[in-house]
């Protein structure tokens, strides 16, 4: 293995270049984002996740020095681990201290950052993929095997300890997409990546601009087929979606049913409202059954990531009975 390469200048191009990925526009423009430390490495290259660049602090020469093993085994160490899936890592750096911590968002002092291209799912049966392998008999039909396609929609969430909860949670109860309305929380910010660890490679995240283009979404994820313009639903009813293949559920206080009492054993696509302001009427109007949770006490809403957990698990428990 070569030398990596030593940077200490802040006007360094490439030290510029991932700085950059800090901002959405960035990671959005370059498709690429910022994993930390070593576990969730390991984590995003075993879920198939292409690391291009590994980025070390320089503090891993004195760690050496007390450990008794030289910076260049530390480093192909880690390489070797990350080449599992087959793809080679070629190039990595190490950072001077002051560099490595503007570029990290953690203190608790991680040696390393790896710069990973956004996955892509280059289509719906490569989106289900993995939850097909994931299936049981209790989800799927014996005839035709027929298998449910379970979707979450955020509507604007805002917080990013959420947001990672959220996508964890879906890609453990077997959901196949998580469609994000505009104006919801970046999924691959420093912050929602580190809650939500290697989920972030393995289950398809989807921005949509408004309600058109997410019932043009949840349309193409329950017949797998796009819509052509003469098919597509006029603004002021969405009726056509009803008849896709699953049913649209809300989440709502005054709900027509509660949780525990609605069937859930179909195809679904649940909408998760935003922390303060709930479901949008837009949205509330577009589903099929407005549910609310069951409480006792006093309490007047749990945490959005808590409620999604919730419903997610509920649908994961009905489809495998």
């Amino acid at each position: 293995m070569r030398k990596p390469k030593y940077i200490s200048s802040s006007d360094n191009p490439n030290y510029k270049g991932w700085l950059k990925l800090l901002q959405r526009k960035f990671r959005d423009l370059e498709s690429k984002f910022i994993i930390e430390g070593e576990v969730l490495l390991e984590d995003a290259a075993k879920s198939g996740g292409e690391i291009c660049e590994l980025l070390f602090s320089s503090d891993i020469e004195k760690l050496s020095d007390a450990e008794e093993y030289s910076v260049e085994e530390y480093i192909s160490d880690l390489v070797r681990k990350l080449n599992q899936n087959g793809k080679t890592i070629d190039k990595y750096y190490i950072l001077s201290s002051e560099l490595f911590q503007k570029l990290s968002q953690t203190e608790n002092g991680r040696r390393v950052i790896g710069i990973v291209k956004k996955p892509v799912f280059d289509s719906f049966l490569d989106d289900v993929k993995v939850n097909k392998e994931k299936a049981t008999e209790g989800n799927c039909s014996e005839e035709g095997r027929t298998f449910n396609k379970n979707i979450l929609v955020l509507d604007r969430l805002q917080d990013p300890g959420n947001m990672g909860t959220i996508i964890r949670t879906a890609d453990a109860a077997g959901f196949n997409e998580i469609i994000a309305i505009k104006g919801t929380v970046d999924a691959f910010s420093p912050k929602v990546v580190r809650s939500a660890a290697g989920s972030i490679i393995r289950i398809p995240i989807t921005y949509v601009d408004g309600t058109d283009e997410l019932v043009d979404r949840i349309r193409l994820v329950w017949n797998n087929e796009e819509t052509c313009e003469a098919e597509k639903p006029k603004k002021e009813s969405h009726e056509s979606v009803k008849l896709s293949g699953g049913t649209i559920i809300a989440t709502a206080m005054d709900g027509e049913s509660n949780l525990w009492e609605t069937d859930l054993s179909g195809s679904v696509a649940i909408i998760i409202g935003n922390e303060g302001a709930g479901v949008s009427p837009e949205l509330i109007e577009l589903a099929d059954k407005r549910i609310s949770i069951p409480m006792q006490g006093n309490i007047e809403s749990l945490n959005a990531g808590v409620s999604a957990s919730l419903l997610m698990y509920e649908v994961f428990r009905q489809q495998r009975q």
